[in-house]
């Protein structure tokens, strides 16, 4: 049966979980704080995981979000993701070349 079909029928039911994490999120942080930043964060997005989270949580501030890895792949692009120095290059080299103070993955 398709998605769209299931949830017609009301065998599927759909949930926004994101606008709650995001709240706690905003709950958690310093929000005061980080609206009167103006910075510029690169987020290695892990190829579809977390996307749209860091863009929608720094909404209403000065932090400009840039992306990589955006697209999402359960294969990792075929690349493991471990927290090792070597996966670290690319948005080293990004950061770097963007004059970006911070990095996250």
């Amino acid at each position: 049966m398709p998605y769209e079909q299931g949830v017609k029928k009301q065998l599927i039911q759909t949930a926004d979980l994101d606008s709650g994490y995001i709240e706690f999120m905003k709950n958690y942080l310093n929000m005061n704080l980080l609206k009167k930043k103006n910075c510029e964060v690169l987020l290695d997005i892990m190829h579809g995981v977390g996307n749209g989270y860091v863009e929608r949580l720094f909404k209403g501030t000065n932090i400009k979000v840039d992306t990589m890895h955006k697209d999402a792949d359960v294969s990792f692009a075929g690349i493991a993701p471990e927290p090792i120095e070597k996966k670290f290059e690319g948005i080293n080299r990004r950061m770097k070349n963007g004059g970006m103070i911070s990095a996250l993955r």
